[in-house]
């Protein structure tokens, strides 16, 4: 007596395993787009966690010392926002050096970034962070994938906390 399988068997067998394989390569590629869209969202939500973080912290050069600027103008940070790039910044109100009046206020691009052609960036314009306390007039930012109906909402309170909602 031959031992073995029948052709049905090993055809249903067949069938079972690329069935499966089909849903498991689909699942994949859904799993890696959404990857991608939170590895974005995750990137941009660190940078206004450092924008604040500087704000509160003071956080000046090497170069300069608090009595650079006036006692009011030690600098303050923001993140500000146009199409898929975004700039972390730094703002402040120096004293004009000897022999000059006045004071000047100063907006200096500290590291910008691009989302590239895979996402765009919209909702307000431009947020900063007060000194010592984080605090901010509040903001909302919607990332979006292109060509996907993909969207992540990072919503910053007036605390400055962040929420990231997928919408």
């Amino acid at each position: 007596m031959i031992k073995g399988f029948t052709l049905i068997e090993v055809v249903v067998a067949v069938t079972i395993v690329s069935f499966m394989s089909m849903v498991g390569i689909s699942k994949f590629g859904e799993m890696q787009k959404d990857t991608l869209l939170t590895t974005t969202v995750d990137e941009f939500v660190s940078d206004v966690r450092t924008a604040r973080n500087k704000s509160m912290s003071g956080e000046i050069s090497e170069s300069e010392t608090p009595t650079s600027f006036t006692e009011s103008g030690l600098p303050v940070y923001g993140i500000s926002v146009s199409g898929t790039s975004y700039i972390l910044f730094r703002e402040y109100v120096k004293s004009v050096a000897a022999g000059g009046d006045g004071v000047t206020v100063l907006k200096e691009n500290m590291q910008q970034k691009d989302l590239g052609s895979l996402f765009s960036l919209s909702g307000d314009s431009q947020i900063k962070f007060q000194r010592i306390n984080g605090k901010t007039s509040g903001g909302t930012f919607i990332i979006e994938r292109s060509g996907v109906a993909e969207k992540k909402q990072v919503n910053i309170s007036s605390e400055g906390i962040l929420t990231v909602i997928k919408i």
